[in-house]
């Protein structure tokens, strides 16, 4: 389905008059949306349930390493030229099969080694910012912002024969990141956001966007890109500790002022 929609995005672009808007202080994008997807994978994910006693294992050793579809909707809405709210989701789902080399203890149950095993590991960002525009002049663009991320992470192991066990838990934290891009031509600009946020030491997440964008007209952009993202959480049912990186492509359209 997430083809079905960019394939469909694309073709509108294609199709759609270009409306060029002269940006000025009184002319700026009021309404942006975006749509991003790629593949992504992990390069460390441990898993421990409970936190103070399970067996920490980590998903990368011993199941199925292929990557997943990440994917990412973004809002953007305009206060102001420099003020903008933003709201973003982006859900992310790993199915896989493997085997342990060891005996697993997970929520209480002990998994045999050697026994096919799935496991499910679903993690949902949920941001909600604001960001200003601290530099807007060309050829820069730094608008440093904060927010609120909710993580919720969702973990099932299932062995054949065996137990099956689920635990979701939740994840909140103050974020704070800092976008700078720098604008090559009227159609090209590049740009990096570094953003990261703790409430203490043992839950915080840091990562990162490096991406070149395309400007089609005044309505269309296409961007590619990575992302990386680090993240550790406990709680006492869960303790999670991952490392993810994913080369997105995005579609992006504005409305203007």
């Amino acid at each position: 389905r997430l083809f079905t929609v960019v394939a469909a995005l694309l073709v509108a672009l294609l199709i759609c008059p270009a409306s060029y808007a002269e940006e000025t202080e009184s002319t700026y994008p009021i309404f942006r949306f975006k749509l991003e997807f790629g593949p992504i994978f992990f390069t460390k994910n441990e898993l421990t349930s409970p936190s103070s006693s399970g067996t920490t294992f980590d998903v990368t050793d011993g199941f199925d390493t292929d990557p997943a579809m990440y994917g990412r909707v973004k809002f953007e809405v305009s206060l102001a030229k420099r003020h903008t709210l933003s709201f973003w989701f982006s859900p992310t789902e790993f199915r896989r099969s493997g085997s342990f080399s060891q005996p697993v203890s997970f929520k209480g149950q002990t998994y045999a080694p050697g026994v096919k095993t799935d496991y499910q590991y679903r993690y949902n960002d949920l941001l909600f910012g604001y960001s200003y525009g601290l530099i807007v002049s060309d050829p820069w663009d730094f608008s440093p912002g904060v927010g609120v991320l909710a993580s919720d992470i969702k973990v099932t192991l299932s062995q054949t024969g065996g137990p099956t066990e689920t635990i979701d838990e939740w994840q909140v934290l103050p974020i704070i990141n800092l976008p700078l891009g720098y604008t090559i031509s009227p159609k090209w600009k590049v740009f990096v956001d570094l953003f990261g946020g703790a409430t203490d030491s043992d839950n915080w997440a840091i990562g990162g966007d490096a991406m070149v964008r395309y400007t089609i007209n005044s309505l269309w952009d296409i961007t590619g890109g990575y992302v990386g993202l680090a993240q550790d959480f406990e709680s006492a049912e869960l303790k999670n500790s991952a490392v993810s990186h994913s080369i997105v492509l995005s579609v992006g359209y504005s409305f203007w002022r």
